[in-house]
């Protein structure tokens, strides 16, 4: 879904309704949500007010776009825009400036006027992951004036290309300056978003559900399981391992978005204990502290377990029949730290889609899943889509980066397909047929 947020702080009544009534008589063929944002918490400044308008559609929306509430939005425009936004691409409609409006739309004749040289402000869209890229606009600045400038600058120096949409004729009607005289900010305001900014300003404005953080490092294992619902995902890089250098990016975009900490941080796989980084990757996470590590495993690997047992909060090891003996051991040796995970647990996955019976599906895997680079919307993913034929294209991610909880709320809708078919909701286990001892 595209939202968009029409900044409206102090603005008359009549001037909100007829910047809204034109996107309605838009007639726009695509779902799409508007937040009129009235209010503005905080300190003022246009900013921040855009900022707050953002966040409250980021639940709903993969899309936004700033509008200006001075504007009147064409027919086919906003469709226009859905089609070209992708992350890292951005467009921006140049407004044409018409000195009153009676009421009548006049497209045709509006479509000849020049546009205005400096109008690129007045609708700005992005992905919800290029919005929290960017952090958002500049709330240092004060009042209004320059924000757009500098926004623009921000998205050039993050690889965020900007298309110019013209031949729409998004109509800026005017009038006297509703925030007063404001040339004595623009020239601070532009100089002001010329340093690196000290946040990320839409984060940490959205409660997070508290929910565990999976960590996909490697797909080597010492088995192989015959209903292990990770076997395609394992098979699609056989060599797959989580770098270093994608570790810290994820401890840092966790940082920067302000997370708190995570019920649990759970290392999973393949076998996580043949993860080359596994020592300096579980000492990482650990002096990050992000959430207590539990790690899954077989307990084949018992000297490796010692050596980072220190780090540990959990051992979840995986009982089966050829490795009973190994999970023994492991449980001699970390007393109080062993979570079976007897192979009853483990079911084939089911021959599906099922229907709506089984939605909303009660999910026994809550959470987000690193692997290759992206965060996946649930522990199953990608491996359950990847069981039945998708694509890792095809499935609703997001790359490491701040705010990246935020970008995925909006995505999960998109999962209902894969909860369907997944032997992790509860609502389908009835239909398996049976639980194999593997």
């Amino acid at each position: 879904m595209i939202g968009i947020s029409i900044t409206a702080v102090n603005i008359p009544e009549k001037v909100i309704k007829r910047c809204y009534k034109s996107i309605v008589d838009a007639n726009i063929k695509i779902p799409y949500r508007v937040n009129i944002q009235t209010t503005c918490e905080g300190r003022f400044s246009i900013s921040a007010a855009r900022n707050q308008g953002v966040c409250a559609l980021v639940p709903y929306c993969e899309k936004i776009i700033t509008l200006d509430v001075d504007c009147l939005v064409p027919p086919g425009l906003i469709e226009c825009v859905d089609g070209i936004l992708a992350p890292r691409t951005a467009v921006c409609t140049l407004a044409r400036h018409v000195s009153d409006f009676d009421g009548t739309y006049q497209w045709d004749k509006w479509s000849s006027l020049d546009t205005i040289p400096d109008g690129r402000g007045a609708f700005v869209a992005m992905t919800t992951e290029d919005w929290y890229l960017t952090g958002g606009f500049d709330e240092r600045q004060r009042g209004w004036g320059g924000e757009d400038t500098v926004m623009f600058e921000r998205q050039r120096s993050l690889g965020i290309k900007t298309i110019q949409i013209r031949n729409f004729p998004l109509v800026h009607i005017e009038h006297p300056l509703h925030w007063g005289n404001t040339d004595e900010f623009h020239v601070d305001n532009i100089r002001i978003g010329k340093t690196t900014p000290p946040c990320n300003y839409l984060a940490g404005k959205i409660r997070i559900p508290p929910q565990t953080l999976y960590l996909w490092t490697n797909a080597a294992c010492t088995h192989s399981c015959k209903f292990c619902m990770q076997q395609r995902l394992m098979r699609l890089n056989p060599a797959y391992e989580m770098s270093m250098k994608d570790l810290e990016m994820l401890i840092d975009a966790i940082k920067q978005s302000k997370y708190p900490q995570f019920p649990f941080v759970d290392i999973t796989g393949g076998e996580p204990m043949l993860w080359s980084n596994v020592e300096d990757g579980l000492r990482l996470l650990y002096e990050a502290d992000i959430g207590p590590i539990h790690v899954f495993t077989n307990a084949t690997r018992l000297e490796t377990m010692m050596r980072v047992d220190k780090y540990v909060s959990m051992w979840r090891i995986s009982v089966y029949e050829w490795n009973k003996e190994e999970a023994k051991r492991a449980k001699a040796t970390f007393p109080g730290k062993i979570w079976p995970q007897p192979d009853v647990t483990h079911m084939p996955m089911p021959d599906g889609p099922f229907g709506v019976e089984v939605l909303p599906a009660d999910c026994g895997g809550h959470g987000w899943l690193v692997y290759d680079g992206y965060i996946y919307p649930c522990c199953n993913l990608p491996g359950v889509p990847l069981w039945y034929g998708y694509k890792l294209e095809d499935m609703p991610r997001c790359p490491i980066q701040p705010g990246f909880i935020e970008v995925l709320m909006a995505k999960r809708w998109r999962i209902d397909e894969f909860c369907r078919r997944c032997v992790g909701n509860v609502n389908i286990q009835k239909w398996v047929a049976s639980f194999p001892v593997l």
